[in-house]
């Protein structure tokens, strides 16, 4: 299309045209206020065209989106460069939505910015899926709680702030007491109804510092912070009585059975035992293998690394 080709085109021919495209369009003027809203943003934000003009974009904005990314925008604007991102921004409804935009100057012949046009798409269904991913890779299929995954980055982070708290952090490694005669017994899906009664029980009984995980089979973790570094078992007591509280009713499953469970409980410190987060789990299974192992004659349902009780 040539020069002259090109002046052609009305200005009722390009707004007709930025209406038909599916992706949302604003422009604005220098201050930000906005002086044409396409079919599209109106669809995906739910506001009229009337209700959108004369207004910044941060009306779009609400409690929940990212202040980082909002600074990153401003500075873009400040430095008159083009800005890319996502952002979480909110319909006329109240219902957030995630927004990829890029929001580009428009500058006269001095230079100076005189507009700003962005193009916007709702993300949403991505965003969406990419937390559907990211849950299932962290959690537990059976019974919700974190992995090994989640807890591979929750005892970094645990180690981390004890660290710098001088405080003291003790893994729990938990395993049911023969399990696997209720497997073997009423089968997997009974297995897994226990195991999912024994999470929520769990759940309901640590602190809200504290962090509950599943290993896989029937073994548990829990991650407890904010003990004294001088008496860091005497600080746990509370801990370790709820837990054992919850499981001395026996569970009542859907089909009539009730089930008595019982549990075991290797436990290891940091940083008396490892500074690790590999060694300190290891340790505390060790911790758990011991205590199993005297299931018969034992005094207490768990056990410190290298202690007896």
């Amino acid at each position: 299309m040539t020069a002259p080709q090109r002046h052609q085109l009305s200005d009722g021919l390009f707004m007709q045209a930025l209406d038909a495209v599916s992706e949302g369009s604003l422009i604005t003027d220098a201050d930000k206020r906005i002086i044409y809203a396409n079919a599209a943003i109106r669809t995906i934000t739910g506001y009229s065209e009337e209700e959108l003009l004369g207004k910044n974009c941060n009306m779009l904005q609400g409690p929940e989106t990212d202040v980082d990314t909002i600074q990153l925008m401003r500075d873009s604007f400040a430095a008159g460069i083009t800005f890319q991102g996502d952002i979480l921004n909110y319909r006329k409804d109240g219902a957030p939505f995630w927004n990829s935009l890029t929001i580009t100057p428009l500058k006269d012949e001095s230079g100076e910015v005189t507009h700003f046009v962005s193009v916007q798409r709702d993300i949403s269904p991505m965003m969406d899926l990419q937390e559907q991913l990211l849950y299932q890779a962290t959690h537990d299929a059976v019974t919700g709680l974190p992995n090994r995954v989640a807890l591979r980055d929750q005892l970094y982070d645990a180690l981390a702030r004890g660290q710098r708290r001088g405080t003291v952090v003790a893994v729990g490694m938990v395993d049911l007491d023969d399990f696997k005669g209720i497997n073997d017994t009423y089968g997997h899906l009974v297995g897994d109804e226990v195991l999912r009664a024994v999470s929520r029980r769990f759940t309901g009984c640590i602190r809200d510092d504290d962090f509950l995980a599943r290993l896989g089979g029937d073994e548990f973790i829990v991650v407890f912070e904010g003990l004294h570094s001088d008496q860091p078992v005497e600080g746990l007591q509370t801990a370790l009585m709820r837990l054992e509280d919850v499981l001395a009713e026996p569970i009542e499953l859907a089909d009539g059975v009730t089930l008595q469970i019982g549990m075991s409980m290797g436990i290891a410190f940091s940083p008396g035992h490892a500074l690790d987060a590999t060694t300190l789990v290891r340790v505390a299974d060790d911790a758990l293998y011991s205590v199993k192992a005297k299931k018969s004659t034992r005094q207490s349902w768990w056990e410190v690394a290298g202690e007896s009780f």
